[in-house]
């Protein structure tokens, strides 16, 4: 009898594999300790998603209600496994906001609000893998309770004025 190994099953990654990775130009998000390469946007996205962060920022800040992020933060939704997601904007109140020394680290917490802008390269990172989950289902049942939503907001001249 010839016995047949099983292929061993990868090892999750953790947060801090994911910020190594980074650092070495490998950008992706973590769902479950799952590596997820996330390719480079489109020039509409990268205006939709700043001037939400910009308009957002302009009533935080002045009002000290927090910091507004822009689309290279990382934030921790789970630990063992982890998941680390990348919004293309986020807002952390000042009452959540880590100490100093930790803004460098993912961010721990679920912010107040998360904004990602629908992407045909973003959504295509992910379902261009056969094992790779449903981004709203993933994200709707993440033990964290952070709620992820899509929406295109289109004026009468279009997305870009």
């Amino acid at each position: 009898m010839i016995a047949t190994l099983a292929p061993a099953k990868p090892k999750p990654l953790t947060a801090e594999d994911l910020m190594k990775m980074d650092s070495e130009g490998v950008r992706g998000e973590l769902v479950q300790g799952a590596f997820y390469e996330i390719m480079g946007s489109g020039f509409r996205h990268a205006v939709i998603a700043g001037r939400f962060a910009r308009h957002l920022g302009n009533f935080v800040e002045p009002r000290g209600l927090g910091l507004v992020g822009g689309a290279d933060g990382g934030v921790r939704l789970e630990r063992d496994p982890d998941t680390v997601r990348i919004p293309d904007a986020m807002f952390i109140p000042t009452n959540r906001l880590p100490p100093y020394d930790d803004l460098d680290l993912y961010f721990e917490s679920i912010p107040a609000i998360a904004v990602e802008v629908k992407s045909p390269s973003r959504i295509s990172a992910f379902s261009a893998r056969s094992d790779a989950p449903s981004l709203g289902e993933r994200i709707s049942t993440t033990s964290s309770g952070m709620a992820w939503a899509y929406r295109v907001l289109r004026t009468p001249r279009g997305l870009l004025r």
